[in-house]
């Protein structure tokens, strides 16, 4: 495998066309997370804060929360919890 510069150069590597949505990547972990339960075993899940929110001064400027942030990590917690 190739050194990625990013997420979308490493799923390209994969072959996935396009960068799943909040909502697929949510789907997916809900589906996993019954799959390893049908199996007898306790899950856990657990979302590490975003880098912009505990150490911002790393980023770029254009960075620091950025607006898609907001929508997107809104939209994660209400598809994990309705599922």
């Amino acid at each position: 495998m190739p050194a990625q510069t990013s997420i979308a150069d490493y799923l390209r590597w994969l072959g996935v066309e396009s960068q799943p949505t909040v909502t697929q990547v949510a789907e997916h972990l809900t589906r996993l997370a019954s799959i390893i339960q049908a199996s007898g075993r306790r899950v856990i899940t657990a979302v590490a804060p975003d880098k912009s929110t505990i150490l911002p001064q790393y980023l770029p400027k254009h960075l620091i929360l950025a607006k898609c942030y907001g929508k997107n990590i809104a939209q994660l917690w209400k598809t994990l919890l309705r599922n």
